[in-house]
């Protein structure tokens, strides 16, 4: 919030009273985040999508279909879910009788957003990667970043004693967690990447291997839309994506790709790119958070330009963004052109 957002409810306020709320709002910032957890964790979203499209239940219906004996629950859950209607996370309306019985003064949708917080058609939401990074293992490594600023290192590593790779190697819920995440994540970017991708139907092209492809859902999402490429999951360890590593481990990666590539094979990288500029939008916002977060265990978000240098560096004869997809980029790096 650069500029201060309009406020709906008081058109009295002034810039001053505006700038306290802002204030508050960054202060009280970890509510929305707690909120949504709970709500995940009690099945509201998909209790309302099971309702049918555009549909709007009262506090009281939903609290029906979870088991509780707290009887305070109804008035607890408007009170939460009020919360997410002032994010547009869901829709609201008034009930016609509020007091008909004496608890129901609204009923709740689904918002736009929602429909990458209940499960598609395959099963897949952001659900996964939202409670992993709420997840206390991630939580309490940015209690170390002050740390890792004023004595160098890693906040995740400073909390944990090794890097995040390391630890998953070590924690059966973790590791699950992780692979969950990351399992819907690519389920919902790859949807999207081959309905705007057309690199695929180059008919050279015999091979795709994906190079920590962890369950294979990148390739077998294209092999399904391509049955005669052949498609080979090359699970190594601790490799996913370059927004991981730092430029030194990111150009070895690259390098060793470059050496192994046919003559006129290419890198194929999804990547968010980072905005070179601060701006106040939800985009530019979201990928310079996701940076913070790469940055407390080890990665970094990068600029088409840092992409480019690298690309060069790894002896790479040709590089260009092909195409976007929900915020990623889809970048091509040729070994000759």
């Amino acid at each position: 919030m650069g500029s201060l957002e309009s406020n709906n409810n008081n058109n009295n306020d002034t810039q001053e009273d505006q700038i306290f709320f802002y204030a508050n709002h960054l202060m009280t910032s970890s509510v929305l985040p707690s909120v949504l957890q709970a709500i995940i964790e009690l099945d509201v979203l998909e209790i309302i999508a099971k309702a049918g499209p555009s549909a709007q239940l009262t506090p009281s219906q939903i609290v029906s279909h979870i088991p509780t004996k707290n009887p305070n629950a109804v008035e607890m859950l408007d009170r939460m879910l009020r919360v997410l209607a002032s994010y547009s996370v869901l829709t609201w309306s008034s009930v016609v009788n509020p007091h008909q019985n004496g608890v129901d003064k609204r009923r709740y949708g689904l918002g736009p957003v929602c429909k990458y917080f209940v499960r598609d058609e395959n099963g897949a939401s952001l659900v996964p990667l939202f409670m992993l990074s709420q997840d206390k293992l991630l939580l309490d490594a940015w209690y170390c970043l002050k740390d890792a600023f004023l004595e160098g290192g890693i906040p995740f590593e400073k909390k944990h004693g090794m890097s995040i790779f390391d630890y998953m190697g070590t924690n059966e819920r973790c590791n699950q967690l992780f692979n969950e995440a990351t399992f819907s994540h690519t389920t919902i970017l790859m949807k999207s990447i081959l309905e705007r991708y057309n690199g695929f139907e180059d008919e050279k092209l015999k091979v795709v291997v994906d190079l920590g492809g962890g369950y294979g859902i990148t390739i077998k999402s294209i092999i399904a839309r391509y049955p005669k490429i052949k498609g080979i999951n090359f699970d190594l360890p601790h490799v996913n994506i370059l927004h991981d590593w730092r430029d030194e481990q990111c150009l070895k990666i690259l390098k060793n790709s470059y050496e192994t590539l046919p003559e006129h094979g290419k890198v194929i990288a999804v990547e968010t790119i980072l905005p070179p500029k601060p701006a106040t939008d939800v985009k530019t916002r979201s990928i310079y958070e996701l940076d913070l977060i790469m940055m407390n265990q080890e990665g970094k978000e990068r600029t088409m330009e840092e992409f480019e240098v690298l690309a060069k560096k790894a002896g790479f004869a040709g590089f260009k963004p092909v195409c976007s997809a929900l915020g990623f980029a889809l970048l091509e790096f040729y070994k000759r052109v």
